[in-house]
């Protein structure tokens, strides 16, 4: 059953995030927020267990992802304002 219900939340979240990428204005962060919460609720993952899945490892990860993708997004809409 468990295997069931990972299977619906994680092509709830692919669907979602296609979804995204044709409409850029909804947000990416309410989309993870609620597939977290499915998660949780699911029973898939203790909060608990939460706690643990979320070490400083994940937590510096996420912070680099974010600062390059952010620099990448902001050095191309450079280029495109600057039009070269």
């Amino acid at each position: 059953m468990k295997f069931w219900l990972g299977f619906i939340v994680v092509v709830y979240l692919i669907a979602a995030l296609a979804v995204r990428s044709s409409r850029p204005r909804s947000l990416f962060r309410s989309v993870t927020t609620f597939t977290s919460f499915m998660t949780i609720a699911f029973g898939l993952l203790g909060v608990d267990e939460v706690v643990k899945a979320v070490n400083l490892n994940v937590i510096l990860f996420l912070i680099g992802m974010f600062s390059l993708v952010s620099l990448a997004m902001f050095r191309y809409r450079d280029l495109v304002i600057r039009g070269s």
